[in-house]
């Protein structure tokens, strides 16, 4: 029982102390003016208080109202409607505070709502008689009622208004019954009003005028502004109207009419200014319009169709950031359509925002004209070109699945279009769905058994699948596309590669013979193909055919002496033979006609080094007298080494590498390793510990993060499994499998 009233004191004290907290902010946000979010603070401690303490609450949140309800009514960008909401919920909040209800009676007043006006200024009367607003709510609510058309001195108010407010009001019954006969004494701007009623516009005119000059309060000024533009647009004088009636709104007055009027001439401006060709200074006076009427539908028309017309102008001179923008805008304002979304379309794409442009290009598809007579209809083979777009842009960013689905709709609509079947074979084979990609390319082939692109692709399709069995009905496609086009060069090259890789693939097994004879197949397609012709002279030496290598091995020099990977092939031939010096004899000749980077050497050593270690030191050796002293070759020496499991030698030169002082982090990254697999954690961890500290010192993230790899494959329990799952593809802190048997040694990056 203890416990349970321990917890529920708890709960109580975090709820008092959340409370205080969002209390707090709301106030922070309150004395900074922002009441947007003073709001949204108290709102949510409202939530949240308890039944006792809600009356602070609702306290906080009806003064914040109350004061954004009011600069809203009021303010340098009113917004009477909004004010109107925002003092309702004040008072709402507070229903006796007499203030509140007295603005919400005027604001109400203000927007020609009378009952509620009246409603507003007797509940301030009849419940707080005392105050200071029961006073001041008792000439608005004579006035309200004499707008209604009652009698305010049969009103109980009467007797509560002062004598020059009763004069205001006996004089204004003048305007109760036509036609209006004023006092001599009666205001200059009553007069005006008396006298446009009756058709004279030139003393109206000319009451307005003296009003203006000498007013007796700003309402009076707003009021004869307002006239004297209508006057001017009796007369059709469009701009004295829309300067007089700026000066009614500058004067303070807030009626709907106004509000009407002033949108209706700005909206005549900015179609003046559009048929002009005045673009910019069509956006400004409808923009102006706009305000006035912000929610005229012709009027939002004409504003998207303007900044349309302003990303249009953009897109021309390829400044599609601006057109994205006028667009976006356009649409936010006026909804969207086909014209429109194609067009944000075209501009996610050139801002390479393409899963946007998917999107838009998809919402363009869904609102197509249907009618063939509308002026943005399109056909059909223009339908599946838009489907094909929407693919193409979610293949730009990798949503496979999303662009399969959208291929097969592009498919559909137009099913004997190649392109598009082919396409969608590519993003299948891109996803890994090599099954359904030859099942896609087959169907093309079907519809045109002489496709090249489809034969091409198959072949490429059937080697690349896991049916090894199948590979070799690959060359058979792309010996038809050289039957259809005898110069295909991609044909040719795939035909190569090909018979290279079986070639490889025999020797991997020790089989020579059978390796030549598909090193002789690649090279009746490329005849003067020096490193197959070195392929074949190094399988003759592997054969014990030196009299028959020798011309390959002549005719491949003699065609690229400068091909490093020529060499390389001859090399290894000798290398796999025992005859290290006839390997060095072309390592001399590679010497003479090309420069050799030092990363070649180790390349030889890394294909000799698990044989016999001694035959792979004299070119490592080479391999250190040739680097620059800047290059890290020793720690090149050592990553090879460890992809070789060769640790003696890796400890070795790394600690050659140490006394050289090049690329130490690196190389007490490698040790460590190294370490590892003498058994000796302790020495690993120095080493790890002098990388990461060496890392630190030059900010190296990449190094700090093969470190903190290394340590977690090496180290820790299941450590290799981890590290495989959070290690990306470019992140191996090891080179990857076979990268010192690459042939284009001379492009090899070594760290």
């Amino acid at each position: 029982m203890g416990r349970r009233k321990r917890n529920k004191k708890g709960r109580r004290q975090r709820i008092r102390q959340s409370l205080n907290s969002l209390m707090r902010q709301g106030h922070r946000a309150f004395q900074k003016g922002d009441y947007d979010r003073a709001i949204e603070w108290w709102e949510k401690a409202q939530e949240r208080a308890p039944d006792k303490m809600t009356g602070n609450v609702n306290s906080a949140l009806a003064q914040v109202y109350f004061r954004r309800g009011v600069k809203r009514s009021y303010g340098s960008q009113p917004n009477p409607s909004g004010g109107l909401d925002d003092l309702r919920k004040a008072t709402e909040l507070q229903p006796d505070n007499a203030c509140y209800t007295y603005h919400l009676g005027l604001a109400a007043h203000r927007l020609n709502d009378l009952d509620q006006a009246i409603e507003m200024y007797r509940a301030v009367r009849r419940d707080a008689p005392q105050s200071q607003f029961a006073t001041r709510a008792a000439y608005p609510l004579a006035l309200a009622l004499f707008q209604q058309g009652k009698d305010p001195q049969k009103a109980p108010v009467w007797s509560a208004l002062s004598e020059k407010e009763q004069k205001k009001l006996l004089v204004a019954r003048a305007f109760l019954r036509r036609p209006y006969r004023l006092s001599s004494d009666a205001p200059l701007l009553w007069k005006g009003l008396a006298a446009l009623d009756a058709g004279d516009d030139a003393a109206a005119q000319t009451a307005f005028q003296a009003s203006i000059e000498n007013p007796a309060n700003t309402d009076e000024l707003g009021i004869a502004h307002y006239y004297m533009g209508v006057l001017a647009a009796r007369n059709e004088d469009w701009d004295t109207a829309r300067w007089q009636w700026n000066a009614a709104c500058a004067a303070g007055m807030e009626r709907t009419y106004l509000h009407h009027n002033m949108g209706e001439i700005y909206h005549r401006l900015a179609e003046e200014r559009l048929e002009q060709g005045d673009v910019d200074g069509a956006l400004v006076a409808a923009g102006e319009a706009r305000r006035h009427r912000p929610n005229d539908k012709s009027l939002q028309r004409l504003i998207s169709h303007i900044h349309q017309q302003k990303g249009y102008d953009a897109a021309l001179v390829g400044d599609w950031e601006r057109a994205r923008e006028h667009w976006e805008t356009a649409e936010q304002i006026a909804g969207g359509s086909f014209r429109l979304a194609y067009n944000l379309a075209l501009a996610y794409e050139q801002t390479e925002e393409f899963l946007v442009a998917g999107e838009k290009w998809r919402e363009a598809l869904r609102r197509r004209p249907r009618r063939a007579d509308h002026p943005d209809a399109i056909e059909e083979d223009v339908v599946a070109q838009l489907w094909r777009r929407v693919a193409e842009t979610y293949t730009r960013i990798g949503e496979y699945d999303e662009a399969i689905q959208v291929y097969r709709m592009a498919v559909k609509w137009r099913p004997e279009h190649l392109e598009t079947r082919m396409e969608l074979a590519d993003i299948l084979l891109n996803n890994g769905r090599i099954r359904s990609a030859e099942n896609e390319l087959n169907r093309v082939l079907e519809q045109n058994p002489d496709y090249i692109p489809a034969l091409l692709r198959i072949g490429e399709v059937i080697y690349a699948g896991e049916n090894w069995w199948y590979h070799g009905a690959a060359p058979k496609y792309w010996e038809r596309v050289l039957e259809l086009d005898a110069d295909n060069v991609t044909a040719r090259q795939l035909l190569v590669d090909y018979y290279q890789n079986e070639a490889e693939r025999y020797l991997s097994w020790g089989q020579p013979s059978f390796a030549l004879q598909q090193y002789e197949k690649a090279l009746s397609y490329q005849p003067t193909n020096a490193r197959l012709l070195a392929a074949m002279g190094g399988c003759q030496i592997r054969m014990n055919q030196l009299e028959s290598a020798q011309p390959n091995i002549a005719q491949a020099l003699a065609r690229a002496s400068d091909d490093l990977a020529v060499y390389d092939e001859i090399i290894h031939a000798w290398l796999e033979v025992g005859n290290t010096e006839q390997a060095w004899h072309v390592l001399e000749q590679a010497e003479s006609e090309a420069t050799v980077p030092y990363t070649f050497y180790i390349q030889q050593a890394y294909y000799c080094i698990g044989d016999d270690p001694d035959v792979a030191r004299p070119w490592l050796e080479r391999a250190v007298e040739k680097a620059a002293p800047d290059d890290p070759v020793f720690v090149s020496i050592g990553e090879m080494a460890v992809g070789a499991n060769a640790w003696e030698i890796a400890q070795e030169y790394l600690e050659r590498g140490l006394q050289a002082g090049i690329a130490l982090g690196q190389i007490y990254l490698m040790l460590g390793i190294v370490a590892i697999h003498l058994f000796d954690r302790q020495v690993a961890e120095r080493h790890w510990r002098q990388g990461e500290k060496i890392a630190n010192q030059k900010h190296d993230q990449d190094l700090l993060e093969r470190i903190r790899m290394a340590r977690m494959v090496f180290t820790e329990p299941w450590g290799w499994i981890r590290a495989i799952l959070a290690m990306e593809d470019d992140d191996d802190f090891l080179p990857p499998p076979g990268f010192y048997e690459d042939d284009d040694s001379d492009d090899d990056y070594w760290f």
